[in-house]
């Protein structure tokens, strides 16, 4: 194994802090215009005349729904990715009355009797 000289070791480490230093600044950066966007949104939600507790139980819905699609209605991931145990997450789904199924089933192909049927394309020179 070749050993590494010290001022080969000091740029790489040198060059991992940037390369760190400028994620920090683009997570910044990311955090500020969400939350540009979260303040604008709670202005609107609070001038049309929206409570607390119905805008916390959408925002809920909403979040919940989008982490359960993206893991194909899988409440056991969607449950880590939130942070939250799989029951909680279960009982959340059942209090906001939602269904898991029709999340689980409009992610899913429609079976080939209700798909449109496909063209077929001619090949060059046949």
């Amino acid at each position: 194994m070749a050993e590494r000289r010290p001022d080969e070791w000091l740029r790489n480490n040198r060059r991992l802090a940037g390369k760190k230093e400028q994620g920090r600044e683009n997570t910044g950066q990311r955090e500020a215009s969400l939350k540009r966007e979260l303040d604008s949104l709670v202005a609107r939600m609070q001038a049309s005349g929206i409570t607390y507790s119905e805008g916390v139980r959408e925002f809920k819905k909403r979040f919940i729904l989008e982490v359960l699609a993206r893991h194909r209605g899988n409440q056991c991931k969607a449950a880590a990715e939130m942070g939250m145990h799989r029951n909680t997450l279960s009982r959340t789904i059942a209090e906001l009355q939602l269904n898991p199924a029709q999340i689980r089933h409009g992610l899913k192909r429609p079976p080939r009797s209700e798909r449109p049927p496909m063209e077929l394309k001619q090949t060059i020179g046949s």
